[in-house]
């Protein structure tokens, strides 16, 4: 009936700085040569009053990935380093600059064999381009918040409808008893675990995103409500109530059953988006504790 979108690959806290009322920030989305480099795409964003950048999402052909080592703000070039291990072994060490005029990225990849040792007598070039967006960003007070809060989880290994996908939270549960209550725990597994926000109060208003790459045509969202590890820990954390799904510019609210199980939430229209957010409108309260949880959820790309 749907697509499982695949298991999370890697974990990634969103760090933004505080920027003065209406800042501008600047987001470069990267494509390069898969034929020549391990890196086939890249999202970096780049504060344009504070000179700051970071990786903010990206795709790797292969390997145990560590990304966005070294950004530096080098003044017209933005400069960004990353390696690419397998199974704990140094493949390669690559170095890239984006032109933030032209939008043109170039770049070097030096490969190493087995043994760690450097296997080229010199840096493979490789080349890319990057759209170029800018917009004016939320208040100080706004993005302080989504620094402190907004946790996201990232499956970088491709299906047939999506080469990546991330689910980012607006805020989770801290830890309790070695339990964790990321979004990662919403890509229909392990057994037993949830997604819990953290904010104080029931949750409302408390949200979702899905980020996937490319866009894709989404037909329904599939959610599994409240903390279904047992039936005490369903009744006794807060179940959503209604929930609104905002796709391409479209809102539509539903009102979830309270109970176990799988619900689909039929779009009116299929919605191609790469950007789908879910959001709790209202809660059915839990018997001891204001923590609002979701167990799973899931797009369901295939319509059937």
């Amino acid at each position: 009936m749907f697509a499982k979108l695949g298991a999370i690959a890697a974990a990634t806290a969103v760090s933004l700085h505080p920027l003065p009322a209406q800042a501008s920030e600047s987001v470069y989305d990267c494509r390069f040569d898969p034929g020549a480099s391990p890196l086939t795409w890249v999202t970096i964003r780049h504060d344009d009053i504070a000179r700051q950048t970071g990786v903010s999402a990206s795709h790797f052909v292969a390997g145990d990935v560590a990304v966005g080592l070294a950004t530096k703000d080098l003044g017209r070039e933005i400069e960004f380093r990353h390696e690419v291990r397998n199974a704990g072994q140094l493949v390669n060490i690559s170095s890239y600059r984006i032109d933030t005029v032209s939008g043109r990225a170039t770049g070097n990849v030096e490969l190493y064999g087995e043994d760690g040792n450097f296997i080229r007598g010199g840096p493979i070039p490789v080349e890319g381009h990057c759209k170029i967006s800018t917009s004016q960003v939320a208040t100080s007070k706004q993005i302080a918040r989504a620094a402190s809060n907004e946790v996201c989880h990232e499956d970088n290994s491709p299906t047939q409808f999506v080469d990546s996908q991330r689910y980012c939270a607006s805020s989770i549960l801290p830890q309790q008893g070695g339990k964790t209550y990321g979004p990662k725990n919403l890509f229909w597994g392990p057994e037993g675990a949830a997604w819990c926000e953290g904010v104080a109060g029931n949750g409302e208003g408390e949200s979702i995103r899905i980020e996937t790459a490319p866009a894709v045509s989404v037909y329904a969202v599939v959610i599994r409500n409240g903390y279904q590890r047992s039936a005490s820990t369903f009744s006794n954390n807060g179940r959503v109530e209604v929930v609104e799904i905002e796709a391409a510019g479209r809102k539509e609210r539903y009102t979830l059953r309270d109970d176990p199980g799988s619900q689909r939430l039929a779009l009116s229209q299929p919605a191609k988006a790469a950007t789908i957010t879910v959001r709790i409108v209202s809660v059915y309260p839990g018997a001891r504790y204001a923590d609002t949880c979701l167990s799973g959820l899931l797009l369901d790309l295939e319509g059937f």
